[in-house]
């Protein structure tokens, strides 16, 4: 049976495997590549004590977060919640949330939700799902992930499989996984993609971009 450190030792190393492999892309466009980063997702806005309006900038954690780095305007940074460092913005440009094994359908749901309420506050974002194993079939992960702009199941587990499977993931495991040449082809896959929607801007125009 896998665990929290089994996920989180998989999104250090893709994040570091990311990184070498897109680092002239990342370089050329100004971006980071960040784990379990904290991203602006919702602002609402109540009254205080005396009647005025009181903003409220919430985050949340993502596993990967591909985006640049932005000054905070001091006017706002007092209104952040739930997050640590006030001066500095990821504002991200790719998310993707991982997950090691067992997914189960309300999950991809939950993430669903959150993946539009990101993209309600950046609208340039693209926001991925990746599992190493899964055993939903692509009709029921595009109905459940519908706000996805893409998904990879990188093994698709069929029939009753050992409880030990897959196997613990420690750190630098990655390596042994890329031997398996359905994930290495899934991971192919993955920076293509993210190669294609960094060149690539939601929206386009003949004049260029602020």
């Amino acid at each position: 049976m896998t665990t929290r450190s089994d996920e989180k030792n998989f999104v250090e190393d893709l994040r570091e495997w990311l990184s070498r492999e897109l680092e002239p892309d990342l370089r050329e466009l100004g971006l980071d590549i960040v784990a379990h980063h904290p991203v602006l997702s919702d602002l609402t806005c109540d009254l205080d004590s005396g009647g005025r309006a009181r903003p409220t900038l919430s985050f949340l954690e993502q596993d990967l977060v591909i985006g640049r780095w932005a000054a905070a305007p001091p006017e706002i940074q007092p209104f952040f919640r739930r997050v640590r460092d006030r001066e500095w913005l990821l504002l991200p440009r790719i998310v993707i949330e991982v997950k090691y094994a067992g997914v189960v359908s309300h999950s991809v749901m939950t993430y669903s939700d959150i993946a539009a309420r990101l993209k309600s506050v950046h609208g340039d974002l693209r926001f991925y799902f990746l599992m190493r194993a899964g055993s939903k079939s692509p009709e029921i992960l595009g109905r459940h992930g519908r706000t996805f702009d893409r998904i990879y199941q990188l093994v698709r587990v069929r029939g009753a499989k050992s409880p030990h499977w897959p196997p613990r993931f420690r750190p630098g495991d990655l390596a042994q996984h890329l031997e398996d040449d359905v994930v290495a082809s899934g991971l192919q896959r993955l920076l293509a993609d993210i190669r294609s929607d960094l060149a690539a801007p939601r929206v386009w125009t003949s004049e260029p971009l602020a």
